[in-house]
C-alpha cells in the first residue's frame, strides 16, 4: 500500500485545519458588528502567542463579539509604550516589566489575566566550562540582553547569594541572536534564556556539551507573563474587558488540553515557522501556565508582592508600588 510522506500529511493537515478554522469562525459569529481589538505581543512569535492564535482560530473571540488582531512585538519597551497610548487595545507583558512601568513610568496599565504564571527563565551553559549547577557559576560571566530574562536572572543570582560572584555582561543589541552568536562561537560559556528555547543546543556543533537549569527549579518562583488592559478601558468599558478575558482564559485552558491543535493554529498564523519545532517549544512552556497555586488565569497577590520585593532588592524598581493597583482578577 502506498504511504503518503509525513511532510505531505502535515501540509494537508494544516491546510484542512485552516479551512475549517476559518469556516468555523465565520459561522460561529455570523455577525457584522464584531468589535475590532488589537493585542500587542511583547515579542516575536513564540509560545506566548499560541493561546491567542488558537482562540482566534476556534472562534472564541468572535463568540464574545471580538474581531481579534494579533500583532507581534519587538520588545517590551515598545509594547508597553504602544499599550499605554492605545486605550482600546490589550497587550502581553512580563509581570516584572509591568511593575516597572507602573512604578517608574506611571503607565496606566493593569494585568487582568495570568498567561504563564511560573518563572520560565533560565541559563544555558557549556558543560566543558565546568558548570553543572548554580554554584559553578562563581567566577563566570553571564551574557544577556537587557530584557525580561535579565531581570529574572539578576533576582535569581541574588536569591542564590551569587550577585557579587558572577559578572553579568549586557550585550550591545540585547537580542537573542547576539547571545546565540557569542555562545556558538565560544565567546560566551553562559547565556540567559527561556525554558522553551532550545536553539542553543540544536545549533551547537556539540549539542551534548550544552546544559541548562531553570530558575523555578531552584526556588526562584516568580510570576512571569500576563495579559494587560489599559486603565481607561477598564473604567470605560469593563464589559469588553470581561469578554476579552473570558475568551482568552477559554483559549488558554483549551490550549493546555489540545497542544497539537493549538500549535497548528499558531502555524497557520505564522506559516514560516516549523510545526515540529513549535510543538516542542510549546510543550516545554505548558507546565509554566498554572500559577503556584495551580490556578489557570487567576493571579495571586502573594506572587505579585514577592516579585515586587525582589525587584526592589535588586534595584529593578525606582520606587515602591501598590500591587493591588497592578493586577485584578475581577474580570474572571
Amino acid at each position: 500500500m502506498y504511504k503518503f510522506p509525513s511532510a505531505l500529511l502535515l501540509t494537508l493537515s494544516l491546510t484542512l485545519f485552516a479551512m475549517f478554522s476559518v469556516g468555523a469562525g465565520t459561522s460561529s459569529a455570523g455577525k457584522t458588528d464584531l468589535q475590532k481589538i488589537n493585542i500587542w505581543m511583547n515579542w516575536h512569535p513564540n509560545p506566548y502567542h499560541v493561546p491567542f492564535c488558537l482562540g482566534k482560530a476556534k472562534g472564541f473571540y468572535e463568540e464574545e463579539g471580538i474581531d481579534l488582531k494579533i500583532i507581534p512585538g519587538k520588545g517590551e519597551a515598545i509594547t508597553a509604550s504602544l499599550a499605554s497610548s492605545n486605550a482600546n487595545d490589550f497587550s502581553v507583558l512580563s509581570a516584572s516589566y509591568l511593575l516597572k512601568a507602573k512604578a517608574n513610568q506611571k503607565m496606566p496599565l493593569t494585568a487582568v489575566l495570568g498567561i504563564y504564571q511560573r518563572n520560565m527563565m533560565g541559563i544555558y551553559y557549556r558543560k566543558s566550562a565546568g558548570i553543572s549547577k548554580p554554584s559553578d557559576l562563581v567566577g563566570k560571566k553571564i551574557f544577556t540582553g537587557r530584557a525580561t530574562k535579565a531581570e529574572y536572572m539578576v533576582i535569581f543570582l541574588k536569591q542564590m547569594n551569587l550577585s557579587d560572584k558572577v559578572k553579568v555582561v549586557y550585550t550591545a543589541t540585547g537580542s537573542m541572536q547576539t547571545d546565540m552568536q557569542l555562545f556558538l562561537t565560544r565567546q560566551a560559556d553562559v547565556v540567559a534564556g527561556l525554558c522553551f528555547n532550545d536553539l542553543y543546543r540544536k545549533q551547537s556543533p556539540n549539542p551534548d556539551d550544552v546544559g541548562t537549569f531553570f530558575f523555578d527549579d531552584y526556588g526562584s518562583k516568580l510570576i512571569n507573563i500576563v495579559l494587560v488592559a489599559h486603565d481607561k478601558m477598564i473604567l470605560r468599558d469593563p464589559e469588553l474587558v470581561k469578554r476579552f478575558v473570558r475568551a482568552s482564559n477559554k483559549s488558554l485552558k483549551y490550549a493546555m488540553g489540545h497542544p497539537d491543535e493549538a500549535t497548528k493554529a499558531f502555524i497557520v498564523r505564522y506559516p514560516d515557522l516549523k510545526y515540529e519545532d513549535e510543538r516542542e517549544y510549546f510543550g516545554k512552556a505548558l507546565p509554566y501556565i498554572p500559577s503556584y497555586d495551580n490556578k489557570v488565569g487567576s493571579m495571586s497577590w502573594r506572587d505579585w508582592d514577592k516579585l515586587k520585593k525582589a525587584l526592589l532588592e535588586t534595584g529593578g524598581l525606582e520606587a515602591d508600588v501598590n500591587v493591588d493597583k497592578c493586577y485584578t482578577n475581577k474580570f474572571q
